[in-house]
């Protein structure tokens, strides 16, 4: 029933599912992971992309054709942080990691993703790939079905 969706695309999101429910948030920025912030020295601006997009260089990582170790290990560390950061107070252990750059490296990411959370956190937190080619699309369609579902018969 509990699950977080990350994405890697325009922006570092997520979708935070919570008793089966996608949590929006009253202004709708739930699961916006590129403001998350570790760093007493950022200084947030409203133009810019948040702070943990820039720590990840996800422009450079978005337009370059080969990511380099450093860059795979600060983008796996940062995520990991992440995902500790949310998983642990709302206690969830499953998390889907969708699809970045070609195989091999999205192979290595997730490989690199479990590593830290095992090293940050004592909850048993795994990152998994998806199970199905387009899990947003599934999700969204499934969101949209239930809301239905819930006017038509006020569940």
């Amino acid at each position: 029933d509990d699950l977080l969706f990350i994405t890697i695309g325009k922006g570092l999101g997520a979708g935070i599912i919570l008793n089966g429910k996608l949590r929006k948030g009253g202004r709708a920025f739930a699961g916006e992971l590129g403001y998350m912030v570790f760093s007493k020295e950022c200084q947030v601006k409203p133009d810019e992309a948040g702070w943990l997009e820039r720590e990840i260089q996800l422009d450079s990582l978005r337009s370059e054709k080969e990511i380099d170790m450093d860059s795979l290990n600060n983008l796996a560390c940062n995520l990991a942080l992440a995902i500790v950061n949310i998983c642990v107070p709302l206690e969830i252990g499953h998390v889907v990691l969708g699809r970045f750059k070609d195989d091999a490296f999205y192979r290595l990411l997730l490989q690199k993703i479990n590593f830290y959370l095992r090293s940050l956190s004592t909850l048993g937190i795994t990152c998994e790939p998806p199970r199905c080619k387009e899990p947003a699309v599934l999700g969204g369609a499934h969101l949209i079905v239930e809301s239905v579902l819930d006017d038509l018969f006020g569940t």
